[in-house]
């Protein structure tokens, strides 16, 4: 079920954020749309690359990439609201809007791209993968 709902999820928010966002899709530069996704989705593959790199296993490695991907939006518009002028924050506080709801679209892009992986890779016991989920030893 958690899954299903996590899907209805970003079909809400797709439904709910698109008319609100779509004077900005047509009057702002596109490079700022494309920017902004493409900072989330590198982030996802920076840190599922670096966690491996560093020894963790799979499963724990695509929990920081998400981790590192799609949380910072909530921050950045936190930031702008607290510490700049009301005028300024409303005329920029759009961007991590943006950023959130293009990262909302990276999750689902990843999760539909690690849940392929899944499906065409060898299956390991759960005591295997939680054995794996700790960095090796040197």
């Amino acid at each position: 079920w958690g899954s299903r709902i996590g899907y209805l999820s970003i079909l809400a928010m797709v439904f709910l954020w698109y008319p609100k966002m779509k004077l900005y899709f047509l009057t702002e530069d596109p490079t700022v749309f494309w920017s902004t996704g493409l900072l989330s989705a590198a982030g996802i593959l920076s840190a599922y690359w670096i966690s491996r790199g560093l020894g963790f296993s799979q499963m724990v490695a695509r929990t920081l990439s998400f981790e590192t991907g799609i949380q910072n939006a909530p921050l950045a518009f936190a930031i702008i609201s607290l510490n700049l002028p009301k005028e300024t924050a409303q005329s920029i506080g759009w961007i991590p809007l943006v950023y959130g709801a293009l990262s909302v679209g990276n999750a689902a892009l990843f999760t539909l791209t690690y849940r392929l992986q899944d499906r065409y890779s060898p299956k390991k016991t759960p005591d295997q993968a939680i054995s794996n989920s700790l960095p090796r030893a040197s």
